[in-house]
């Protein structure tokens, strides 16, 4: 039995992704409008590092069932899972204080399974915006200062999630009970 390690949302992308995999929001049809079982298995040699001693993947190996639709240009929301007292869920935390401008730290209840090199993302209702995290200590998540915030945010919510890019089908047998998928990150800042 395969152990799954992040939830996804799958999306049939509707948009040409910009040189480098750049892309504004994830437009397109939320085929399932639920989350299904994955792991990323990351390329090693596509793996840098920022400072502080954290690391970013570019590139990897996408597996899930093989009764997920997923095809080459799909958008993959790959959202990383935290296991408290027995119970699976996404790692997101409400942000306790509204964040100003400017902004390079956020107030949550709990930084339980926030890590240095997460890639985050903080939204309300007007938007969101993505960043690295740089540090997760008692109630304080700490981003990187180039990356400070550019606007105020409102009743919000930070959440541990990337976007990815499937590019080529890498396994997909009909006598198995998964699939595997070349995926690529999508890098994103402003996703408003």
């Amino acid at each position: 039995m395969r152990k799954w390690s992040h939830k996804g949302r799958i999306y049939r992308n509707t948009r040409t992704l910009t040189e480098g995999n750049r892309l504004n929001h994830p437009d397109g049809e939320d085929i399932y409008s639920e989350d299904k079982w994955m792991t990323l298995h990351p390329d090693y040699d596509s793996i840098f590092s920022i400072p502080g001693n954290a690391v970013q993947l570019r590139s990897g190996v996408l597996v899930t069932y093989s009764n997920v639709d997923i095809q080459p240009g799909y958008i993959i929301e790959l959202k990383k899972l935290k296991y408290v007292n027995g119970v699976v869920s996404a790692v997101s935390e409400t942000v306790t204080e509204n964040p100003t401008l400017g902004a390079t730290t956020l107030t949550v209840a709990n930084v339980v399974k926030f890590e240095p090199g997460d890639s985050c993302i903080i939204s309300d209702s007007s938007g969101a915006y993505r960043f690295i995290l740089k540090a997760a200590s008692g109630t304080t998540l700490t981003m990187y200062t180039d990356k400070a915030l550019e606007r105020a945010f409102t009743s919000a919510t930070v959440a541990v999630k990337d976007f990815w890019a499937v590019k080529s089908v890498k396994d997909k047998s009909s006598f198995s009970s998964w699939q595997e998928f070349n995926v690529e990150t999508i890098i994103q800042e402003v996703i408003t």
